[in-house]
């Protein structure tokens, strides 16, 4: 799930940048905010899974690639 929102916020911020050099500002806008929230989503997961199990003091396995 970390990985398809990195992903899809990734293509968010390519077809926004597309379509502002197309000159398409909504559509641009439109992917642009996308892109921000998605990345949010990701982050929130992110630090989720890093405290995942809660309350055992071990390490999390989680290792997100960057």
């Amino acid at each position: 799930a970390y990985r398809a929102l990195e992903e899809r916020a990734a293509l968010c911020r390519r077809l926004a940048d597309r379509a502002e050099s197309r000159r398409a500002r909504l559509t641009a806008d439109r992917f642009g905010t996308e892109a921000v929230e998605l990345a949010r989503q990701a982050g929130v997961l992110r630090a989720f899974l890093a405290a995942w199990p809660p309350g055992n003091g071990e390490e999390s396995a989680f290792q997100p690639e960057e």
